[in-house]
């Protein structure tokens, strides 16, 4: 038997002779689980605010990973047994820090770690609760659908290095496309995945069972498998459905941990081997095709490229009509919060202004230095409710632009079918997404004439009272300014990343047609090297 190091080491060699670049972010991950000596990562994922990391604080047994209102989990978050509590923080430019466990939501939420500021890689925790669970490493993963963009892409990029995958699904609601897209992807990566149902508190015990009963008809109608499914609710009158899943880890999972480590590590393999083989069994059947099919195969791709334009303009309509009703929602959902922040800084401005002692100039300048923080403040609570308004025009982005990105491989596919009779399928096209810029605050002056030159010509005594009312005057306007550009800058944020998008998928249709021009130009001349190739492969798939 060919040891697993050795196929990757032979994997990565003809992907690199063919130039087949899609494949290493799978070559890296069955590096890595390989340089890990067994550890099965079981990675809970699915849409943002799903429930994920509540269901690990339940199988820790504590309030341990943070959870709320807001989306919590930022940074992927490791942990294992360990025989004291340990927490590593890992960094981007290789450093790792241990830091007391009290301190993980400094690191790990998007509250006190926007945009990943701090530059984490990934955290590490050991817990001596997680005995039961030796040789596991369960992770949390930022939610996916989430307007933080570069959380998405965090979770997107772990896809690869999953052992068991604990897919989160509320049970209030019914599964989405975005939530079979990502059982396809998973299915790529792992043939273990569990589905969660969560929040079952919500429904009754038959709406449970009705609920399970669609879930599996739907799964099985869609992607022609079956799933083993749990209904969740960290509830203590629940208790039993998080006993139900644990007992199930621990017996048919953590018990049989050598064997499911085999079993995924050759899933991966097997996976790879399979997608080399599609792209040089093209090349092949094209080398030793007639003139005929060759020229059949030539006008399939001139008409593909001749249709980039259309694709582009295509492209364009929908990010133009998502991108509009984007910013509408922004502005109108940010609009609603004007009064309650006017409200609190009135409260906040009556508890203050007495203690503000001296001349016009004095006490102007004391408002503005109170006004900027406290909005600022203000504000920043209120951008984080960005998240739930716009996440869905992303997720719909994703999801029409990859629908557009599959009917150019499906008319690849036919294509290749009718001139070759092969059957090909090519590349998955991975979204990388730039995060948007935090919307910045900006206070307007307290009055329009200037009051550092004519301060002295206003008796305090009168002009106090005065003062008041002007500066309580000032704050709905000041909210209403400050939240309508927020409204703006969350929605360019967005914008710019649903252009994002739409570039992504051009060119990603542009390499994929370039990679099939070229192993199919340089066939004719690479038939050796080819058949050696695809020889290599069929011995290392047996």
């Amino acid at each position: 038997m060919i040891a697993p190091s050795t196929i990757l080491d032979r994997l990565e060699r003809i992907c690199r002779d063919f130039a087949l670049d899609s494949l290493r972010p799978n070559l890296e991950a069955s590096r890595s689980a390989l340089q890990e000596e067994g550890i099965i990562d079981i990675a809970v994922v699915g849409q943002f605010k799903s429930g994920k990391s509540s269901f690990l604080n339940c199988l820790l047994g504590r309030d341990l990973l943070p959870v709320g209102v807001l989306p919590a989990t930022a940074v992927i978050t490791r942990m294992r047994f360990g025989p004291a509590e340990r927490m590593i923080v890992r960094f981007q430019d290789g450093r790792a820090e241990e830091i007391i466990l009290e301190k993980l939501s400094e690191f790990v939420t998007e509250q006190s770690n926007p945009e990943n500021s701090k530059q984490v890689s990934l955290v590490d925790l050991e817990l001596p609760s997680l005995e039961p669970f030796r040789g596991m490493r369960l992770v949390d993963t930022p939610g996916l659908g989430s307007i933080f963009i570069h959380n998405t892409e965090t979770s997107l990029n772990w896809l690869p290095r999953i052992g068991l995958a604990i897919m989160a699904i509320g049970i209030e609601r019914p599964l989405s496309e975005n939530d079979l897209e990502l059982l396809k992807e998973l299915s790529r990566h792992t043939p273990e995945i569990i589905i969660l149902l969560t929040k079952a508190d919500l429904v009754t015990t038959e709406q449970v069972a009705e609920v399970l009963d669609f879930t599996r008809n739907l799964l099985q109608k869609n992607l022609e498998r079956k799933f083993s499914i749990f209904p969740f609710s960290n509830r203590p009158d629940h208790s039993s459905l998080e006993q139900n899943l644990r007992e199930h880890l621990l017996a048919d999972f953590v018990g049989k941990s050598e064997e499911k480590f085999r079993r995924i590590l050759a899933h991966k393999l097997q996976s790879l081997i399979q997608e080399c083989h599609n792209y040089l069994d093209l090349a092949l059947q094209a080398a030793g095709a007639d003139q005929q099919s060759r020229q059949e195969l030539e006008q399939l791709l001139s008409g593909e490229t001749r249709r980039l334009d259309q694709i582009k303009y295509e492209l364009l309509l929908l990010s133009n009509d998502l991108k509009s009703r984007a910013q509408a929602t922004a502005t109108e959902r940010f609009r609603e919060f004007q009064e309650e922040i006017k409200i609190r800084l009135g409260n906040e401005l009556k508890n203050t202004f007495p203690e503000w002692s001296g001349n016009l100039l004095e006490v102007s300048r004391r408002f503005q230095e109170w006004l900027g923080p406290t909005l600022k403040i203000e504000i920043e609570k209120i951008s984080f409710h960005g998240e739930g308004f716009l996440a869905q025009f992303l997720s719909e982005a994703e999801n029409t632009f990859s629908r557009q990105v599959r009917a150019f491989q499906d008319r690849l596919a036919q294509g290749v079918s009718r001139a070759l009779g092969l059957s090909f399928s090519g590349a998955e096209i991975q979204f990388s997404l730039k995060p948007p810029t935090h919307p910045d605050i900006h206070v307007g002056k307290t009055f329009d004439i200037p009051v550092d030159l004519l301060w002295f010509i206003f008796p305090m005594l009168i002009a106090r009272p005065l003062l008041k009312r002007h500066l309580f005057q000032l704050l709905p306007w000041e909210a209403e300014k400050n939240l309508s550009r927020l409204g703006v800058q969350w929605g360019e944020a967005v914008n710019e990343s649903i252009d994002n998008l739409a570039r992504q998928s051009l060119e990603f249709i542009r390499s994929e047609l370039s990679t099939v021009e070229r192993l199919i130009s340089q066939a004719p001349n690479e038939i050796g090297r080819l058949e050696a190739a695809l020889k290599e492969l069929e011995s290392l798939e047996s």
